[in-house]
């Protein structure tokens, strides 16, 4: 990001900063989707199991459908600009699909659906935002996961996990760009964790290979 650019998003969150007030409904904004991945190889079918993939836990702006800008321990909503969900749901929606597309696991829902489930993957969002530290100035998520045995209501695994990517320029597009990033690094390391970690459970039924 060359010095012009720098300095435009210092002055716009200083404008920012001292409110995390939301801007009126009414106000125009452009709506983003987080990116889907596109790198993702899909693999064999490895654990014959269910797993439910649960909405997102946050707190404060982070419910929202807001895009956050983090700046000396300020929390602030970029303006005209949001998500198409709250980040709990978009986050959500997400892994499910990435999920999907890695294919390891058979049978994959959400907590939107009442089904029966041998597994259930839980995460609270700790950080899901664009970050100035300094000169640099980047996107982060870091999130606390759990992986739980639904019948024994057992944690079987907990681990949290970050990635963050800095970004290639100030607009819009460009950070929804670095999310997108961001999120296909942190769900590859977050699947194959629940993927290893299931395989390592007894009540697991391995695919028959001929």
């Amino acid at each position: 990001m060359n010095k012009a650019a720098f300095s435009a998003w210092i002055l716009l969150v200083a404008c920012l900063v001292g409110s995390c007030t939301l801007l009126p409904q009414s106000q125009p904004a452009t709506i983003y989707q987080l990116p889907a991945a596109t790198d993702s190889v899909r693999h064999a079918v490895e654990r014959r199991c269910s797993l439910r993939i649960d909405s997102a836990l946050a707190s404060g702006v982070l419910t929202s459908s807001r895009m956050i800008v983090a700046h000396d321990n300020t929390l602030s909503a970029y303006p005209g600009i949001r998500w198409n969900a709250p980040i709990p749901v978009l986050w959500r929606d997400y892994l499910l699909e990435a999920f999907q597309r890695d294919g390891r696991i058979a049978h994959l829902s959400s907590d939107d659906e009442t089904l029966a489930v041998d597994y259930a993957l839980s995460n609270t969002l700790q950080s899901f935002q664009c970050e100035c530290q300094g000169k640099t100035i980047h996107v982060l998520i870091r999130l606390d996961a759990r992986l739980v045995d639904v019948q024994s209501k057992r944690i079987i695994a907990s681990r949290q996990f970050s990635a963050w990517q800095p970004l290639a320029g100030e607009q819009p597009p460009q950070i929804v760009a670095a999310f997108g990033q961001v999120s296909a690094q942190l769900s590859r390391d977050l699947i194959d964790w629940t993927v290893q970690n299931i395989a390592l459970t007894p009540q697991v039924v391995l695919p028959e290979h001929h």
